[in-house]
C-alpha cells in the first residue's frame, strides 16, 4: 500500500509544490490529477483526462456507515500512514476528484477506500 512518501513522489511529479505537499487543507490545483484519470471522469472534465500514467483512476467513492458515498464524483485511497487530531487515530487518504484535484485528508478505520500498490 502506499505511503505518504509514495504520494508525494505522484504529487510532486503532477506538479504540487513542496511547500503545498505536506498540509491537510491545501490549497488544490485544478487539472493536476488529470494525467491519472479513467476515461470515465472524461464527461465531467470536457475529456481533458489523459491517464499517461496508466493510474486509470476511477470515480469509485468510499464506503461508511453501511453505505457507498461520492460514486461518480471522486475516488479515495488509503495511504499506510496515519495522523492524529483531538487525540484521535486517523489514516490519511487521498480524494481524486472530478475537477482532476487531489486532496489530502483523513479518515477513520472504519470508512473503507481503495488502496494504490506502488512497484518498487
Amino acid at each position: 500500500m502506499s505511503s505518504e512518501i509514495d504520494w508525494f513522489k505522484l504529487e510532486k511529479l503532477l506538479g504540487v509544490s513542496d511547500s503545498l505537499i505536506d498540509s491537510f487543507g491545501r490549497p488544490v490545483i485544478e487539472g493536476v490529477a488529470n494525467p491519472l484519470l479513467n476515461f470515465d471522469f472524461a464527461a465531467y472534465l470536457n475529456n481533458t483526462t489523459t491517464n499517461e500514467y496508466g493510474f486509470d483512476v476511477k470515480p469509485t467513492g468510499y464506503y461508511s456507515d453501511n453505505e457507498c458515498s461520492n460514486i461518480d464524483m471522486a475516488a479515495y485511497f488509503w495511504s499506510s500512514s496515519t495522523s492524529f487530531s483531538d487525540n484521535q487515530e486517523f489514516y490519511i487518504c487521498r480524494i481524486i476528484d472530478k475537477q482532476g484535484r487531489i486532496v489530502r485528508h483523513r479518515l477513520n478505520n472504519q470508512e473503507m477506500a481503495a488502496v494504490r500498490c506502488v512497484k518498487d
